[in-house]
């Protein structure tokens, strides 16, 4: 699971990076706010999908015993 997560990060990472670069005329017009708001959507959004992969494997482990 991690692979894919880092996977998800290694792919959208150039896109981003593109994104905030403030040579590039074409992106001249994308708000700063809104691309930060859109990376710590997707940070939340890793953490929280980790979190219940966690939660599952822990209550599997409980009911296992």
């Amino acid at each position: 699971m991690k692979k894919i997560l880092i996977a998800v990060v290694v792919l959208l990472a150039p896109t981003l990076a593109l994104a905030v670069s403030p040579f590039d005329p074409l992106t001249t017009a994308v708000s700063f706010t809104d691309v930060t708001a859109a990376l710590f959507t997707v940070a939340a959004a890793i953490v929280a999908v980790m979190v219940i992969i966690k939660g599952i494997k822990w209550v599997y482990r409980m009911l296992g015993r």
